[in-house]
């Protein structure tokens, strides 16, 4: 039976088969049902079958658990319906197989939209799956990887390693002579392009919450160009969205704690089982011994300061203190930052402020504690 291709769509989230309109050719290495059981499997199928799939291209993955049998229901449910099952090879690149379909159905300007709709429909789907919780950042990643066929890291403002694809974390400078690099599509980041024992390509990116980081690619097995630019720039809008989600997670766990923590140092606690249960909820023992030390911020030069000059050294103190103390409860106020410790025994108070004072002067500036 011949079998009309409108498009190619890669599943690398189950969600994908909510995104697919019918005619597409699909790629799958199976990895984005790993975890589903064999049940799970056959209910995608069925959703799959309501689609009228075009083809269907497979890399077998020995990884995933119950392969065999997973391959052979993709096997029946494509002879069911008289649709192509093509295997190849897992070294093949998936974007090499979606530009040769695409370049015979659409000229160049519009291959580059398809091809921007088709990753931007996998990252979301990725983005929005209910399986997308373990390492999230990672998993963008690896599917970056799998479409570009390159090692890739993400480093923070410091560049130290925040993420990468494999197992080992890469060492990696930013060279005062990198050159920059035109990807060869309209993008509101900054590409650069640095030598080394493999080029490597550097996106740097400010993320929506005011976080400054670097996507690098090395070009260690296929030549970096601007089909990759285009997953590239997709992978970013994922990276944001989950920054984002991790961002305000974050800030309400934080008021979650801090309203709590307020409540017990302020006295607004009124009776044993109230104190046992806010205790319970920030994780600490209602019964156990805890030092309070109270740091706060001294002005040089000056006793006048802007509102917003003043929440950002408290935010910077609070950093430090989260950094360099370990096993603390922190609440923020407007001019102070208090660290709650949990201590084994009832130990000398004036031992535990000067070890508490030295651990933090090692890593931050001039500070007062009281």
């Amino acid at each position: 039976m011949r079998k009309e291709i409108k498009g190619a769509t890669i599943i690398e989230a189950p969600d994908i088969v909510k995104f697919i309109n019918g005619g597409e050719l699909l790629l799958t290495g199976l990895y984005a049902f790993n975890s589903c059981t064999i049940e799970e499997f056959k209910f995608y199928i069925s959703e799959l079958e309501k689609k009228n799939v075009s083809g269907l291209i497979l890399k077998k993955r020995k990884l995933v658990e119950g392969v065999e049998s997973k391959i052979v229901l993709l096997r029946e449910y494509a002879e069911n319906f008289g649709i192509p099952l093509i295997e190849v090879s897992f070294e093949v690149s998936f974007q090499t197989i979606m530009s040769l379909v695409m370049e015979r159905l659409f000229n160049e300007e519009v291959t580059k939209l398809k091809y921007y709709k088709t990753t931007h429909d996998n990252f979301m789907a990725l983005s929005l799956s209910n399986n997308f919780k373990k390492n999230p950042v990672g998993d963008i990643l690896d599917m970056l990887n799998k479409l570009i066929r390159n090692p890739i890291a993400l480093y923070n403002q410091d560049m130290s390693c925040y993420a990468a694809t494999g197992s080992e974390e890469y060492e990696f400078e930013l060279s005062t002579k990198a050159a920059e690099f035109d990807p060869g599509i309209f993008s509101n980041y900054e590409y650069t392009r640095q030598e080394g024992e493999y080029p490597c390509y550097v996106v740097k990116m400010n993320l929506n919450v005011g976080i400054q980081m670097y996507l690098v690619i090395m070009e260690k097995f296929d030549k970096f160009n601007m089909m990759d630019c285009i997953a590239v720039e997709n992978a970013i809008v994922a990276l944001q969205y989950e920054f984002s989600r991790k961002f305000a997670v974050s800030k309400l766990e934080k008021k979650y704690q801090h309203d709590l923590l307020n409540n017990i140092l302020n006295g607004k606690v009124t009776s044993a089982d109230e104190l046992k249960k806010n205790a319970s909820l920030l994780g600490m023992d209602p019964n156990g011994h805890y030092r309070v030390i109270v740091f706060g911020v001294t002005y040089e030069g000056s006793t006048q300061k802007k509102m917003n000059e003043k929440l950002q050294q408290i935010n910077w103190l609070e950093d430090v203190v989260r950094q360099r103390l370990t096993d603390v409860k922190v609440h923020t106020d407007m001019d102070k930052v208090v660290a709650i410790k949990n201590c084994k025994s009832q130990p000398d108070p004036g031992r535990v402020s000067q070890r508490f004072k030295r651990d933090v002067e090692q890593g931050s500036g001039r500070y007062d504690s009281a």
